[in-house]
């Protein structure tokens, strides 16, 4: 599978998107690094950035020969809002990948709104209504 990954969490080894940086600002530090957070990357991105660096990581791969048997998420950062689930199964849809794609049960729901993740009715609602193949 190809793991999509939105933050470079590392402190000595970074990476930057594979998008051009001037169409994914708020995916970026100011070093011009991924975020090293999954909360700074959902503070700062949108849907739409989320989107192009998928797209653009899929690509990367595809030119180089990968045959990817399935879409996930790095950190999770993919589930942290609802625009990007629906940004990340656009992707998934577009390239007939099936997407790794959380089903949120009321135990999983309650176990990461604990860890502090703000999991909505409309995470819940992205999640569950997926139509397309799915990871288990």
């Amino acid at each position: 599978g190809l793991h999509l990954t939105l933050n470079s969490e590392w402190r000595f080894y970074r990476w930057g998107p594979c998008a051009d940086r001037k169409d994914v600002p708020g995916l970026i530090d100011k070093l011009g690094f991924l975020h090293d957070s999954t909360v700074t990357t959902a503070l700062r991105g949108t849907g739409e950035q989320v989107e192009k660096e998928l797209r653009a990581q899929v690509e990367r791969a595809l030119a180089l020969g990968m045959k990817p048997s399935h879409l996930d998420s790095h950190m999770g950062t993919c589930f942290a809002r609802p625009d990007f689930i629906e940004a990340y199964i656009r992707v998934a849809k577009h390239y007939g990948l099936p997407a790794f794609i959380l089903q949120p049960s009321d135990r999983l729901v309650a176990r990461l709104r604990a860890e502090g993740q703000p999991i909505t009715h409309k995470h819940i609602e992205v999640m569950t209504n997926y139509e397309g193949p799915k990871c288990d």
